[in-house]
């Protein structure tokens, strides 16, 4: 994902929003100030514009911590501890003060944590992104406004006027700029083949929204990510996240921040790993399509709902019996881990049997080892 860098300017309107009584008082930060002797942590204390960054992660990463399915624990610990790793890297920078590095890591953490909390803290969520990330803090807002809205809904009928209306006002500023931007023209063509002329269009169905961010993000990055919340509750928004070029344009479509906010999976992180480590070598850009193809794979698997699993319970695919394939670094017993582990995700949060969850799972493991080989 393209991370944006902001100088220790632009984050100091970060702050602004967020302390009425900054002018009077200077700002602690999530931790105790009076017991760290962490060198960083204490610098962070002594600059107030960075103490308030911390509380406001701090807020968002509690906003953060149920899964995006509604019950669960997120995994937000897993990424938080990864985050200090790198906040702590600021210790040694050569590039620039101290200050700054710490500034351009809280701005990286507030804008992940923002789009993770964006139904679970709307407000301080859609606060942060216009400061962190302008550029697509109106595409958040209107995915938060779509995505609350039930599936199938009638966005033409009246009584959705003034939704209606507010989410087109958000909606027509990034159409425009694809259908006239020249240096958009790879992305019009093909959103327009997908039956979106027109912001009215983008509100036709979950496939028409979905294009549209699918083909926004690789023509002007935004979004960065598509909130795995919206996901769960419209499924088909999961395809903007898919390849659509066979190119190296591939590598600009959104990603999904599934691996985040859905609850923690690690035989199937530790699988996944391996996978990756004999990943083969392709030549040209078409391994960055098939790469994107892939991560879209692993994020259907992780969010896959109670339909999804039952489909294909009463698909013949489920019936068939194949080999599982074998790969150089994956062992048996990451393979059996990853099913065992999958197989209890599936019964717990998509309320099926266990024989129907254990056959997807087994089914979803058997697509990671063979997708990962299309390169040979």
């Amino acid at each position: 994902m393209c991370i944006i860098r902001l100088s220790l300017l632009a984050f100091a309107l970060v702050i602004q929003p967020y302390s009425s009584a900054a002018a009077q008082r200077a700002p602690s930060a999530s931790f105790d100030c009076n017991a760290t002797k962490d060198s960083l942590e204490k610098l962070v204390c002594n600059t107030p514009k960075l103490a308030e960054a911390d509380r406001t992660m701090a807020k968002l990463y509690s906003d953060a911590k149920v899964s995006a399915f509604g019950e669960g624990p997120s995994n937000q610990l897993k990424r938080q501890r990864a985050w200090l790793k790198e906040r702590d890297k600021c210790q040694k920078t050569k590039w620039h003060s101290i200050e700054e590095c710490l500034a351009d890591e809280y701005n990286d953490r507030l804008r992940d944590l923002a789009e993770a909390a964006l139904f679970t803290d709307t407000p301080l969520a859609l606060q942060t992104l216009q400061i962190v990330d302008v550029q697509a803090a109106p595409m958040y807002e209107a995915i938060a406004i779509y995505a609350k809205v039930p599936r199938g809904t009638n966005w033409f009928h009246p009584t959705m006027t003034k939704k209606r209306e507010a989410l087109l006002a958000l909606i027509r500023p990034y159409i425009k700029r694809i259908m006239t931007d020249p240096s958009t023209g790879t992305v019009h063509e093909p959103l327009e083949n997908d039956g979106v002329h027109n912001a009215e269009d983008v509100l036709t169905s979950d496939r028409h929204f979905a294009s549209f961010l699918q083909f926004s993000s690789a023509a002007i990055e935004a979004p960065k990510q598509v909130p795995c919340a919206a996901i769960v509750k419209h499924p088909e928004l999961m395809r903007a996240t898919d390849s659509a070029f066979g190119g190296a344009i591939d590598g600009w479509i959104a990603n999904t921040d599934c691996e985040e906010t859905l609850p923690p999976v690690p035989h199937l992180d530790t699988l996944l790993d391996h996978i990756y480590k004999g990943w083969p070598n392709c030549e040209g850009t078409i391994r960055i399509s098939l790469a994107k193809s892939y991560q879209h794979l692993v994020s259907t698997i992780r969010v896959a709902n109670r339909q999804d699993i039952r489909s294909f319970v009463r698909s013949s695919e489920a019936r068939s019996s194949q080999r599982m394939p074998r790969r150089k670094d994956v062992t048996s017993s990451d393979i059996q881990l990853a099913i065992n582990e999958l197989t209890a995700y599936y019964s717990r949060y998509q309320r099926v049997t266990a024989s129907d969850a254990r056959l997807f799972a087994l089914s979803r493991v058997y697509k990671l080892m063979t997708d990962g080989q299309f390169c040979d």
